[in-house]
């Protein structure tokens, strides 16, 4: 068993009532348990931090910029490989959503952000604890 511990957000402009439960909804659907979840707002310096992976890119501070413009919704979820899981639940769910809710998105603004392997265990911690220092 590989018992761990991600987050998923549903960024801002996207915080509706109907996101969130559908994005609650497919997390139940992967039995992975929902830990906490609620609204958090990020400061630009600590939304620099949640994407300082990206840091060498020339989207960077736009990125920043976009994460602490409005509120966000996330959910720490636990389970069997859940960083995988909740990984491949957002790339599917970036799809779903905007055509579902017909949400006007673009790369830079899509609908959810996931922790990712490929950037290493403690970030995926660091995303976490970030959000949980900001959740209302």
């Amino acid at each position: 068993m590989n018992n761990e511990q991600t987050l998923i957000l549903i960024k801002p402009n996207f915080t509706k009532a109907p996101v969130i439960i559908a994005v609650q909804k497919a997390i139940n659907k992967t039995n992975l348990i929902t830990e906490c979840s609620g609204f958090a707002n990020f400061s630009y310096e600590e939304a620099k931090e949640f994407y300082i992976n990206k840091k060498d890119t020339p989207f960077y501070n736009e990125l920043a910029n976009y994460l602490s413009s409005e509120k966000i919704y996330g959910f720490v979820v636990c389970g069997d490989n859940a960083i995988t899981k909740i990984k491949s639940l957002a790339t599917l769910l970036r799809t779903e959503l905007p055509n579902a809710y017909n949400l006007k998105t673009d790369v830079m603004r899509n609908v959810i952000h996931a922790s990712s392997l490929d950037d290493g265990k403690q970030k995926v911690q660091s995303e976490i604890n970030l959000f949980l220092k900001n959740k209302r």
